[in-house]
């Protein structure tokens, strides 16, 4: 079919010829299709077809925590992680709490505790602290970048995870919640 193998990432292959670009993301037994030429798409996905079972489900709406949505009139696609937010705010129990303004609090200092009570060490081993700092750091990846600088600063903590890093971690998924109160969250327009 002629696609070439991206070398900067494995999962993606390109086409191009004249002015027709086809670009193909695969993840696990799932493709995604991109194309600037309706005609040609259609052509590839008859041809994959033959070669290959398979469903088209149409219009990309949603693919791994991102949610895609059009302005064809404008030319914009925007990217969010709505869905995404609010399950990892349920999933660390802080769907409640009260949204703030920013990821970063200025007076919250992440250091080493050297004497820890062994009931701080108790509360502390309970909390999926690794598991939340990733969460939070696919999010800054995926469409959230305001929060890479905060969420950079927990990663450095992991292994010394306690009470502050707790709330720390705490207020960045405040700061995401505020984002899903607004109209139009966390929309990043790409043309």
């Amino acid at each position: 079919m002629g696609f070439k193998w991206c070398p900067s990432d494995n999962s993606i292959w390109v086409w191009a010829k004249d002015k027709v670009k086809v670009i193909i993301l695969v993840y696990v037994d799932d493709l995604t299709l991109a194309c600037n030429n309706l005609t040609t798409l259609n052509e590839l996905k008859s041809q994959l077809k033959v070669k290959f079972e398979m469903r088209d489900l149409g219009e990309l709406n949603y693919i791994l925590g991102l949610e895609i949505h059009r302005d064809r009139s404008k030319h914009q696609i925007y990217l969010s992680q709505r869905k995404h937010t609010l399950d990892i705010l349920r999933r660390f129990n802080h769907e409640h709490s009260r949204p703030l303004s920013t990821p970063l609090d200025h007076n919250i200092t992440l250091s080493k505790v050297k004497d820890m009570s062994q009931e701080e060490k108790d509360y502390m081993s309970s909390i999926p602290y690794l598991s939340a700092v990733g969460s939070l750091m696919y999010l800054a990846i995926g469409t959230h970048p305001d929060i890479a600088f905060a969420v950079g600063l927990l990663s450095q903590c992991r292994q010394d995870n306690n009470l502050p890093h707790e709330s720390f971690v705490e207020s960045d998924s405040r700061a995401r919640m505020s984002y899903h109160n607004h109209p139009k969250p966390h929309l990043h327009s790409i043309t």
